[in-house]
């Protein structure tokens, strides 16, 4: 009987060592399955770091504001001037009475499409190009130059705010008058002539101003 106890001994523990590694077995591989479960992180490549910067598109740069104007030759005064399409123009020919001292001058008007004139007030831009030839004689003066101008001109209304000014390349003075209109002016000789560009500045707008900036700007000779 004791060579069989111990034989039945060693089947029990052998079964119970065959069941203990078959259970380690199974452990293992459902923990192992649950770890491949776990996403890995996703590596950042370092292009995905990286700034791109938005293209500008053709419609979003800035756009040349004068590039529809017409330009203006003068028939009477070498000159080129140009101005916004819904503005008009008048070649004044050297016509009299342009000129506060009544002398025979005018090279051309520009005036806004708001333009007009009541009871010796403006509203809308007006521009006038006038030339002075030297040796003419105003109100029984002889003009040799812009002071003697100048001093007819006080004859005829408030001169002030005498100072000089530069267009480039052209330099001048710029002056103010307030005779039947409030004017601003700026005056330059040229080829023995005297050039006086006048605009209503006081009674306009901000954007009024700036457009006639912008016209002035363009002024320059044949």
């Amino acid at each position: 009987m004791k060579p069989t106890q111990g034989f039945a001994t060693i089947v029990v523990i052998s079964f119970i060592a065959l069941l203990v590694g078959v259970l380690g077995i199974i452990a293992y591989f459902k923990f192992s399955s649950k770890q491949s479960t776990v996403p890995l992180p996703i590596p950042v490549s370092r292009q995905s770091s990286a700034i791109t910067l938005p293209t500008l598109s053709p419609a979003s740069s800035p756009m040349d504001e004068t590039a529809n104007w017409k330009t203006y030759k003068s028939t009477s005064c070498p000159v080129v001037i140009s101005y916004p399409q819904s503005w008009n123009i008048t070649d004044l020919k050297l016509a009299k009475g342009v000129d506060y001292t009544g002398n025979s001058l005018g090279c051309c008007k520009i005036t806004s499409p708001e333009y007009v004139t009541k009871l010796g007030e403006e509203a809308g831009g007006r521009i006038n190009i006038s030339k002075l030839a030297f040796s003419n004689v105003i109100s029984d003066s002889k003009i040799n130059n812009f002071d003697d101008y100048i001093a007819v001109l006080k004859k005829q209304t408030t001169v002030t705010g005498l100072q000089d000014k530069q267009f480039d390349p052209i330099i001048g003075k710029r002056y103010l008058t307030s005779g039947f209109f409030a004017e601003t002016n700026f005056a330059f000789v040229k080829n023995n002539s005297l050039y006086i560009i006048s605009w209503n500045n006081d009674s306009l707008s901000d954007s009024e101003k700036k457009l006639i900036d912008q016209i002035l700007s363009s002024f320059k000779f044949l």
